[in-house]
């Protein structure tokens, strides 16, 4: 039985699986691919190369799943059909902008991955062998096109979230903007219902109400994601955070 083991990792600023788009090209998130061991003399033709393939290891997958819900679409499809991490084995291959190459690294752009994912190996993309047009989707082809929302602050969540803006350790807003932006989807996302119009997400350690509006998605009041006594209490959190907390929920309670 092969046995693999990682020749690189990647290292990016998300840290959590929700603050990923659903696919690389969605997002121009830059990253950089640093070896494990000197790959200056195997790496260096790739220079001149606008494309890679990456072939990873979904490290924070646990288990898999026949159906599975995909990002696009409402109802569950056959594992092999999607890319989702939930498989029989856990390697994810993913097509992403190679920006430079410098000693031992390669910085990227447009990828999916979070940080620290092992990479196992690296191929080019060639466009006369890797692009095949007009090929049919089956399931994909029956759904919708990717919707795009407009991700709207009324007046009170606007005042809170420039408050966060200079005073949180993370960056709600961009990563809020980014989740939304695919709209509302309570299966997902650290997205759940509250009511029949509005919905909770979760972001880091805050919570953000919201409800949808045509195109748009408003979203009206920001609250701490921690109760009453842990918040009048004298611990503090993993991410260290608990200032920053107690001190927006007296400005804004």
């Amino acid at each position: 039985m092969m046995e693999l083991e990682p020749i690189a990792f990647l290292h990016c600023n998300s840290s959590e699986l929700y603050e990923l788009p659903s696919q690389g090209s969605l997002r121009e998130l830059e990253a950089e691919i640093i070896f494990t061991q000197d790959m200056s003399q195997a790496i260096e033709d790739l220079k001149g190369i606008e494309r890679l393939w990456l072939v990873f290891h979904f490290h924070l997958s646990e288990g898999w799943k026949r159906k599975v819900f995909p990002p696009r679409g409402d109802k569950k499809i056959s594992v092999l059909a999607t890319r989702s991490p939930h498989r029989p084995n856990p390697i994810g291959l993913s097509c992403v902008k190679l920006l430079e190459v410098k000693g031992n690294t390669l910085k990227i752009s447009g990828h999916d991955l979070i940080d620290q994912t092992p990479i196992f190996d690296i191929k080019p993309y060639i466009p006369f062998a890797d692009s095949f047009e007009n090929s049919a989707a089956g399931w994909l082809d029956e759904v919708e096109n990717h919707q795009h929302f407009d991700v709207l602050w009324e007046d009170a969540a606007y005042e809170q979230i420039q408050w966060l803006e200079q005073h949180s350790q993370w960056q709600i807003k961009r990563l809020a903007s980014q989740i939304l932006s695919a709209g509302i989807r309570p299966s997902r996302d650290r997205i759940k219902k509250l009511d029949d119009q509005k919905f909770e997400l979760a972001c880091k350690s805050w919570r953000l109400r919201c409800y949808q509006n045509e195109q748009a998605i408003h979203i009206d009041k920001i609250y701490s994601g921690y109760d009453a006594e842990t918040l009048n209490s004298d611990t503090d959190s993993k991410w260290q955070d608990m200032g920053e907390h107690r001190s927006f929920t007296e400005i804004f309670a």
